[in-house]
């Protein structure tokens, strides 16, 4: 098969010139793709012309993307040989690239597959839009992941994304579940591949002989330069471009610092290959059984597109992070981290919200309860801290937290504070706990069932989340509800009911419940969304999560609706309490879950940095329906 040529007339003798350049750019070309192309065409049974015409497509949009790119970047070299825009003159080259994507159109229309037509036309504009939005980048040394993982969608990927789906096109084979996997794993390949490209500019598995640090002196930062700069001072970044040398380099970040840094961006790239090894997983599903042998082939293609089939001992289990003694933060900072203050709103609202409707609704209350009520919040305070030392002291145990880099507090995996101290903490936290909950229950004795049912339904579902206790007993659709459900009986209404009866229930209990609910869903929405983020880590570590269970897309939806149901929630509890102004207040409350729900539903994998700014949101939302409802209550 000559994949130069498709048609006799794709390259005629009277244009000397374009022949000669073809072929300087064709000769060193590894035809990856066009191989790749092949192999899945052949999974398929598809006739060997149309092979040919699919590998020769994709060779000349990939070369035409190459002539157009050095021109753009000034690359003096490509495939070791002066670029075609140096030996023939930028005008040649940029003739010779919209040539080859003419002579694409041209072959397809003679093929006469209306959907790979259009297919291969959106790849294009792709192409072309990505080199747009990275023209813009240029001398941006603020650019975030985000914008250049949407460079390299564009760009790499959509080159990916043609190569196994345009196979499926021309079988015509339309199931959109199908492509919508596939899909999603081009846009894997396409970041990986990208992301292993950007590391040879620092001279990390670099055996193509790629030029050192030609990104960085293009005014141009790599998707690696941009994670090593991530959380540097303005000075240090300005030091940092103006680099020339890796020594340089090694200088301005720390030798130990870069090369830290490396294993941390190789271990979130592993999280990308684990992400398409279960998206091949759901494919196998899809796709009739003589069929499987095609997903096996694309079992390999992440690590040989990543890690270059070079250096695989970087492929070894994570190191441990190093115990630095020297380095361990303040104090009062690694204890905040320990204690989960970040959090610390999901247990003390539901309580706060029900002590301000009991002091507004009694003035008399406040000399005889305040107290009371500053006892039970100092309980709840300390019963939240030894809960999250419990959960990382067992997480770490279990490898969970060593596994996934953004899991627990970390104060155990930086080596801040030893497993076993961590432990007695733990203990430490629930003694003063049940201190501090003593005059609530002395003149409450109901108040011990409360607290028996509420612990016992937490640490239920915790056991079900992490363990799946129960889960035999459910149908596999349904396999997170136990979890889930526990966490939001746990934070919501047996929490609200808790507060209600230690302020001799100012609420009655449609309210309290209404409250309850509200809280309840916010705190489940919240904690759907970080698993959500951690999808790959929690099925790797075998938890059953709502996500790992239902999967990304379905996962999304259920949180989202979890969150405009919180909006829901608030509206009959502030109509009953203030009528208009109270509608007036609820409303706005749920546009917010509105909007976070949209928001949501547009995240398109796990590794989408929207999500962290959803988790945030969802805290936002949790705090914002307590201040909400206190506002309401105080005017």
């Amino acid at each position: 098969m000559n994949l130069k040529v498709y048609q006799p007339d794709d390259f005629p003798s009277y244009l000397p010139k374009l022949n000669a350049l073809y072929d300087d750019l064709f000769s060193h070309g590894k035809g990856f793709r066009a191989k790749l192309i092949q192999k899945i065409s052949h999974h398929l049974g598809l006739p060997q012309e149309t092979v040919h015409l699919l590998a020769q497509t994709i060779e000349f949009i990939h070369n035409a993307s190459l002539l157009h790119d050095d021109l753009i970047d000034r690359s003096p070299l490509r495939r070791e040989k002066t670029a075609a825009w140096l030996k023939y003159t930028p005008e040649y080259a940029v003739l010779a690239g919209d040539y080859l994507l003419a002579r694409v159109m041209v072959n397809l229309s003679r093929h006469g597959n209306l959907a790979l037509i259009q297919y291969t036309s959106e790849m294009i504009s792709d192409l072309l839009e990505g080199e747009w939005i990275q023209d813009s980048l240029i001398e941006d040394w603020g650019v975030s992941l985000l914008q250049l993982d949407r460079v390299h969608d564009l760009k790499t990927a959509s080159l990916f994304k043609w190569c196994i789906r345009a196979p499926f096109i021309a079988a015509h084979r339309d199931s959109k579940d199908v492509h919508d996997r596939l899909d999603e794993m081009g846009s894997l390949l396409g970041l990986l591949f990208q992301r292993s490209d950007d590391l040879l500019d620092f001279d990390i598995r670099n055996t193509e002989g790629k030029a050192i640090l030609g990104d960085l002196q293009s005014g141009y930062m790599n998707s690696f330069a941009t994670f090593l700069t991530r959380d540097m001072a303005e000075a240090q970044k300005a030091r940092f471009r103006d680099c020339k040398t890796l020594s340089q380099i090694y200088e301005v970040t720390g030798e130990e610092t870069f090369f830290d840094t490396l294993r941390q961006f190789d271990e979130q790239n592993k999280k990308l290959i684990d992400l398409f090894d279960r998206h091949c997983d759901e494919l196998m599903g899809l796709l009739p059984v003589n069929e499987h042998g095609l997903i096996n082939d694309l079992r390999k293609l992440p690590n040989l597109l990543y890690w270059r089939e070079t250096a695989k001992e970087k492929r070894s289990v994570v190191q441990p992070m190093k115990n630095v003694e020297g380095h361990r933060p303040a104090l009062w900072f690694v204890m905040a981290r320990l204690m989960r203050l970040d959090l610390i709103a999901f247990t003390l609202m539901p309580p706060l919200a029900v002590f301000a409707f009991r002091l507004h609704s009694s003035l008399h209350a406040l000399a005889t309860s305040i107290s009371k009520f500053g006892f039970t919040l100092l309980s709840l305070f300390f019963f939240h801290a030894a809960i999250f030392c419990r959960n990382d002291y067992v997480d770490n145990l279990s490898g969970i937290d060593r596994i996934n880099e953004k899991g627990g507090s970390r104060v155990i995996q930086n080596g801040w504070l030893r497993a076993r101290t961590v432990y007695r903490l733990y203990w430490s936290f629930l003694a003063t706990a049940i201190f501090f909950s003593a005059p609530a229950i002395f003149s409450n004795p109901q108040l011990i069932w409360l607290v028996l049912i509420g612990g016992g339904t937490g640490l239920l579902g915790y056991s079900i989340l992490r363990q799946g206790r129960l889960n035999a007993f459910m149908p596999r659709s349904l396999e997170w509800l136990p979890g889930d459900l526990a966490v939001f009986l746990a934070m919501g209404p047996l929490l609200t009911l808790g507060a209600n009866v230690v302020a001799h229930e100012p609420l009655n209990l449609l309210r309290c419940i209404l409250l309850g609910c509200g809280f309840g869903l916010a705190s489940v929405t919240y904690l759907e969304v970080r698993h959500l983020i951690s999808l790959v880590v929690d099925d790797t570590s075998g938890l059953r999560t709502l996500s790992v269970t239902l999967g990304f897309d379905h996962a999304k939806i259920v949180v989202a609706t979890l969150a405009m149901a919180s909006g829901v929630c608030i509206w009959p509890l502030l109509w009953m309490i203030s009528g208009q102004r109270g509608a007036t207040a609820a409303t706005a409350f749920s546009f917010l879950t509105a909007v976070f729900a949209f928001r949501m539903l547009r995240a398109k994998s796990p590794l989408a940095s929207g999500l962290r700014n959803s988790l945030k949101e969802s805290i936002l939302l949790h705090l914002l329906f307590g201040l909400i409802f206190i506002g309401v209550v105080a005017l």
